[in-house]
């Protein structure tokens, strides 16, 4: 009757693992001018180092505290003395401003974080030049934020242009260079071009593969990666062994207790889902939670996040008296830890929801489908693929209740988002037809 939950475990473990993988990684591409050129400010400006420092400690402070209007605050504070120091375009404003870019980010606040990355690469390309490394991390994160707010043909050429700096000056077999074409790969999965995300995915292995050898966590992270593209073909046969296989790399290097480990379990668990072997899914899913509970606890948003996957499996089983607590537990530790506002939080609004309506519980199911879709449209904007999921599923409510004159507007501006964002060949559009076609039908 209304849409199947989301899980959306594979864009968070894509969005935490390569972001934070690839920051690792952009150690490698500080040059000596850039910090010659630090180094040459600071002695310039014992003053502002010493204020700069100050502010610093006060930041470390804030993020301890959980402070985040004293964090964006601080950050602003120092963007302002930077400005007043340096200019409006020398390097410490490009570094000053990719901080707050980054603080705001994790706060969700992506239009904001959007302008400050606009910023940071207009700064380095101009200063330090278009093919500079330092230009390839505010390159990343304006990719990775037009990826958030689904806007995949901006971030497309950008991750396009990172890989072939990144080749560049590192070479066709650097891990860096593995790195960024698991990136790129992952975006054309989500446009639904899996052919092309194939073969930049088998690279990206055989290059892990052979630098760091066929048991190295890096390679385990691409291990996953291939083995969701080809659970997204339906080509479970290929996938299973490929999660096993992450998964036994994992727990040999990790530990039977990591948090990794408990991700690869998530992971196969989902395939079982998918597969119908529930029998085989919910131990899988029962020891992830245990492992985050026990190592992240019992509120953390990565514990939440399987919460949401374990309830999505009791509500497949029809176990509805046990989904019901687990989506209920997994949306309060979203909103006491992301906020009412973040895209998380709509995303446990909207299974809650989903669940409500499943039960027939339509006027429970309603505010929550309304709050949800208002979230992402806030946060994702109002042409993201996941303001589309929530639109068509507010529709078939609206059809359910009898309200057709309040449905068909839904699921037409569910099905345009769709056509826009993926093509008329995404499976995401073929299902926005679908729901069109079963609206009329009934008519």
């Amino acid at each position: 009757m209304m849409k199947p939950q989301v899980t959306n475990q594979n864009k968070d473990q894509i969005r935490n693992t390569v972001r934070g993988f690839f920051c690792a990684l952009c150690i490698v591409f500080i040059s000596i001018s850039s910090l010659a050129m630090a180094e040459s400010n600071s002695t310039v400006n014992p003053e502002f180092q010493q204020q700069k420092a100050s502010l610093h400690i006060a930041i470390t402070t804030a993020k301890e505290k959980k402070d985040t209007t004293e964090l964006i605050r601080l950050h602003e504070q120092l963007l302002e003395m930077t400005e007043r120091t340096f200019g409006s375009e020398s390097t410490e404003m490009a570094k000053e401003s990719e901080a707050l870019g980054n603080a705001l980010y994790e706060l969700a606040a992506y239009d904001q974080a959007l302008s400050l990355f606009q910023r940071v690469l207009a700064i380095r390309e101009k200063v330090l030049g278009p093919e500079h490394a330092d230009t390839v991390f505010p390159l990343f994160m304006l990719a990775e934020l037009y990826d958030t707010l689904g806007q995949y043909e901006k971030a497309l050429p950008l991750h396009e242009r990172s890989l072939a700096i990144v080749k560049k000056l590192l070479g066709p077999e650097h891990v860096a260079t593995a790195n960024s074409l698991t990136v790129l790969a992952n975006l054309h999965s989500k446009l639904g071009q899996y052919e092309k995300a194939l073969p930049l995915y088998e690279r990206s292995l055989a290059i892990v593969k052979k630098l760091l050898g066929p048991e190295h966590d890096a390679t385990a992270k691409v291990l996953n990666n291939l083995a969701i593209l080809h659970e997204k073909l339906g080509q479970y046969e290929k996938a299973r062994p490929l999660y096993e296989r992450s998964l036994s790399i994992r727990e040999k290097l990790l530990g039977p207790e990591h948090d990794d480990t408990a991700l690869a379990l998530n992971n196969l668990a989902i395939l079982h889902k998918t597969l119908g072997q529930y029998d085989e899914a919910l131990p899988l899913y029962e020891r992830s939670l245990a492992i985050r509970e026990k190592v992240l606890g019992p509120e953390h948003v990565e514990t939440a996040q399987v919460l949401n996957n374990l309830a999505g499996l009791h509500n497949t089983l029809g176990q509805y008296e046990k989904a019901l607590p687990l989506y209920e537990r997994s949306l309060a530790i979203y909103e006491k830890v992301l906020g009412s506002e973040h895209d998380k939080t709509s995303l446990a609004l909207y299974n809650l929801a989903n669940l409500h309506g499943t039960l027939g519980q339509f006027e429970k199911a309603r505010p929550l489908f309304e709050r949800s879709l208002a979230i992402q449209e806030k946060v994702l904007g109002p042409e993201h693929a996941h303001t589309a999921s929530s639109l068509k599923s507010l529709a078939v409510l609206h059809r359910n209740l009898g309200q057709s004159d309040e449905a068909l507007p839904l699921y037409e501006r569910s099905l345009a988002i769709r056509e826009k964002v993926a093509g008329g060949e995404h499976p995401d559009t073929g299902d926005g037809y679908q729901g069109l076609g079963d609206f009329y039908r009934q008519q």
